[in-house]
């Protein structure tokens, strides 16, 4: 009994650091983060962290896969939810896109930016690369029945799981996955731009800013039209 008790304490623990460090990093980004603010707010020391993750890089390692797992889980709830047409289920797909990466900006760099983050970026490869994978081809693999829903005016549920993908029968349609490329490569530049507050423009132009809220929908809206024209 008192084993179960020190492992319950210890998960717990653990999971407060995770959750501790998500909060962090999504504002001061992977750069700035230091370890020592998490262990100031909860009471622990830095051989805690190692304890329990080996080091930093490889702490920030595990979390970016946790990150981003759940990123594709919180989009696709957020289209699936979304109704009554599948234009309005991409339309909620893309705008959950921008609206988390611009939440999660510190986040969003070291995915989109793994350059800025090399030892974290190393960490990722040697431990997590095969999870990353499988949750980026659940994404892509949603998208693109999505579009093809929207091409062939069809209904088609999504039924397969993490890592049972049959991408090869999915890029079948290659029309399908070439626009879904392109609404998902238009869709991330957006969200890059607008959680990197793009540094060249960041320091406020007034024309630009009045009207940028207005430029993204407009954004968002000529993709659905060039899905809906079905001749892309």
């Amino acid at each position: 009994m008192e084993t179960d008790v020190q492992n319950s304490q210890t998960l717990d623990m653990r999971e407060r650091i995770i959750h501790e460090t998500i909060g962090r990093v999504a504002v001061v980004g992977p750069t700035s983060f230091n370890v020592k603010d998490v262990c100031a707010s909860l009471g622990i020391s830095n051989s805690l962290i190692n304890h329990h993750f080996g080091n930093r890089d490889k702490m920030l390692a595990e979390i970016t896969e946790r990150v981003y797992a759940d990123y594709v889980r919180i989009i696709w709830q957020l289209s699936d939810e979304a109704g009554p047409t599948q234009v309005d289920k991409l339309r909620a797909w893309m705008n959950a896109s921008v609206d988390w990466n611009v939440a999660n900006s510190g986040w969003a760099l070291i995915l989109n930016y793994p350059v800025a983050s090399l030892e974290i970026t190393q960490a990722l490869d040697d431990f997590h690369r095969a999870e990353l994978k499988m949750w980026a081809e659940y994404n892509l693999a949603r998208l693109t029945i999505l579009v093809r829903n929207i091409l062939r005016d069809e209904n088609t549920e999504f039924t397969w799981t993490i890592g049972e993908i049959p991408a090869e029968e999915i890029l079948r349609d290659a029309k399908a996955a070439s626009i879904a490329g392109t609404v998902g490569w238009s869709t991330h530049g957006l969200a890059v731009w607008q959680s990197g507050r793009h540094l060249p423009t960041s320091g406020g132009i007034p024309e630009l800013i009045a009207i940028e809220e207005q430029m993204k929908l407009d954004h968002i809206e000529r993709i659905i039209r060039l899905v809906t024209s079905k001749i892309a």
